[in-house]
């Protein structure tokens, strides 16, 4: 998960966190709410503007497979 006390960080000039695994939803904040989709790419289970995948619904392409 994606710690809500970066919502207080008003210095970012830069910011991404493609490719880490993160789940549930990116904090809403001043700071956070500047950055574009591919600051959070590769994340299949972020959910939450600026994403377009709304929390509490789920993608079956990464649900786990029964071998």
């Amino acid at each position: 998960m994606i710690p809500r006390e970066l919502t207080r960080l008003t210095f970012l000039e830069m910011f991404n966190l493609s490719q880490n695994l993160l789940v549930g939803p990116i904090p809403q904040g001043p700071q956070l709410n500047t950055f574009e989709n591919d600051s959070y790419g590769g994340n299949l289970d972020l959910c939450s503007p600026p994403l377009t995948k709304q929390c509490g619904t789920s993608d079956p392409s990464h649900a786990p497979q029964q071998l």
